[in-house]
């Protein structure tokens, strides 16, 4: 039984380490510059499971906190105009949490410079917010 978490942690270790190297941190980015709302959803997703790989190449990007920055607007916007809506009652509102978690971790990265999976991340990030 350890010795199966211990290969999953590595295995875990290894494709985080490998998505930098490999070129995946910028197609992911660019998922939150698309017009549909379920591709921002599912690149914000992908966006914060790779931040301990990727959080220093995101910080480096100018457009990222922009663009998280408009999404949290447009968002609000609309969580506002469709709160009448029984179908669409916090989704964006969920958006807006996830934008603003993900905002969060990347000033944590930008100010030490070094973006980890460890508790010390989490708990800076809960600060944050």
């Amino acid at each position: 039984d350890s010795t199966l978490k211990a290969d999953e942690a590595s295995s875990q270790s290894s494709l985080l380490d490998g998505l930098e190297v490999n070129g995946w941190c910028e197609p992911v980015m660019h998922l939150l510059s698309s017009q549909n709302v379920d591709v921002v959803e599912k690149g914000l997703a992908a966006f914060q499971a790779m931040l301990p790989a990727c959080g220093n190449y995101f910080v480096d990007q100018v457009f990222v906190e922009q663009h998280l920055q408009q999404l949290q607007e447009q968002w609000n916007d609309e969580d506002v105009s469709q709160s009448d809506s029984d179908t669409t009652v916090g989704y964006f509102s969920s958006l807006l949490d996830i934008s603003r978690d993900v905002q969060a971790a990347l000033k944590v990265c930008k100010q030490s410079r070094t973006c980890t999976r460890s508790k010390d991340l989490t708990a800076s990030i809960h600060s944050e917010l």
